[in-house]
């Protein structure tokens, strides 16, 4: 018997070599809803900043008028209104991510009626 190609010079051994090797491409729908994702989560931080700088805009106000501090209460007030900044980004990534997909799919699926390419099997 003669023994011509072992290991990685075998069929085998280079078709494994080719699967192994492969790098994964990104679809474009995997470029959309990363550009989707990103948006929202954008959107949440912008969002939240500008709840908690409202809510510490009214604080500030009230206490102005009224002229009632008490340092007391009003660290755990302002350490809440933080609380719920940090709530609003937190909530709004993964609520935000299957809308995400249900847009950018609405979006490839209008795009191939266009194209009279959707084919639907129910």
């Amino acid at each position: 018997m003669l023994v011509v190609v072992v290991g990685e010079f075998s069929c085998v051994g280079k078709i494994s070599k080719l699967l192994n090797t492969k790098e994964e491409e990104v679809t474009p729908l995997q470029e959309k809803l990363e550009a989707i994702a990103m948006d929202i989560g954008g959107f949440g931080l912008k969002s939240a900043i500008i709840i908690v700088l409202v809510l510490f805009v009214r604080f500030a106000i009230e206490k102005i008028y009224l002229n009632e501090w008490d340092h007391s209460k009003d660290w755990s007030e302002m350490l809440r209104f933080i609380i719920i900044g940090i709530t609003v980004v937190v909530v709004a990534i993964p609520e935000g991510l299957p809308l995400s997909v249900t847009l950018s799919l609405a979006y490839s699926v209008k795009k191939m009626l266009k194209d009279n390419n959707l084919v639907r099997k129910l």
